[in-house]
């Protein structure tokens, strides 16, 4: 059997010495820009081509999760990279990451294999390939393109309102389980329309039993710890319970309540005056 074509570098060298860009980074952005620069080095070094493309919803939630920054911060470090020169522009432009150098400095290690060395795809969205297309058949693609990107979001902002709209969820548990989704999607483990119906109903079940904040809080610890589900079991112990657990009055505390409520005992009608009897003395 023949040994599987290899894709991308096991590793790749890293230098003592920080030039502009690396300087660059963390003027603007601290540490995150530092560890940003790097880790998106070793995702490029994983992939076939030693392109990324960041156009695919799920590629683009993998950089956000690897690189530990927010989508905002995320695009703000690839543009300065892009102005920095350090990725290629034109391709940044159609969500596309190229290194030149970093493929440049790999080309030794490619030489040695048959697929040769990687070369710059073209920017065509959809297309990266170096296959050429026609003027009028890429604006055909593009426009195509287009209308379904649009879409495909008309239909991503309905779903996340629709999910909610049968559910007694408050603002605040909403946008925790808006979060929790997105972790799962990061994870590639998004819920199947009947899981993700069978989940949230779970969720409102346990509000019922435990405090929103309790809930909340168990959720962001869940992520925190990159868990695969909730652990419900952690709240049993230290859940503040919305339900009261006080004992009604009833049984023996109402009879107690009768004993105590009743009017003080008048011996006027009595045949004998128990004071009297008590202490010898005649009343007057």
């Amino acid at each position: 059997m023949a040994r599987p074509v290899k894709c991308g570098v096991d590793y790749f060298s890293h230098d003592t010495v920080s030039g502009k860009t690396i300087f660059t980074l963390e003027a603007q952005f601290g540490n995150d820009g530092y560890a940003f620069w790097f880790k998106l080095l070793e995702l490029l070094g994983t992939q076939e081509g030693l392109y990324y493309d960041c156009g695919n919803p799920a590629d683009w939630m993998f950089l956000i999760a690897k690189t530990r920054v927010d989508e905002e911060t995320a695009t703000k470090i690839l543009d300065l990279l892009a102005a920095l020169a350090a990725i290629d522009a034109e391709l940044w432009q159609q969500k596309i990451i190229w290194v030149q150098k970093f493929v440049d400095r790999l080309a030794e290690v490619f030489k040695k294999r048959a697929s040769g060395i990687p070369q710059k795809p073209s920017f065509r969205r959809g297309n990266p390939a170096k296959e050429e297309v026609s003027d009028a058949e890429s604006t055909q693609s593009k426009g195509k393109e287009s209308k379904e990107k649009v879409k495909e979001s008309n239909n991503a902002h309905t779903r996340e309102g629709d999910i909610f709209s049968d559910r007694s969820f408050t603002p605040q548990i909403q946008d925790k389980l808006t979060e929790w989704l997105k972790y799962k999607a990061e994870r590639r483990e998004s819920y199947k329309p009947t899981g993700l119906k069978s989940f949230l109903s779970e969720v409102e079940n346990k509000l019922k039993e435990y405090s929103e904040a309790d809930i909340i809080a168990l959720i962001g610890e869940c992520m925190a710890n990159n868990w695969r589900g909730i652990i419900w079991d952690k709240i049993k112990g230290r859940a503040s319970p919305r339900q009261s657990h006080e004992r009604p009055v009833g049984g023996d505390e109402n009879k107690k309540k009768k004993y105590f409520d009743r009017p003080t005992e008048n011996y006027d009608h009595l045949a004998f005056n128990p004071f009297e009897e008590i202490t010898g003395l005649k009343g007057e």
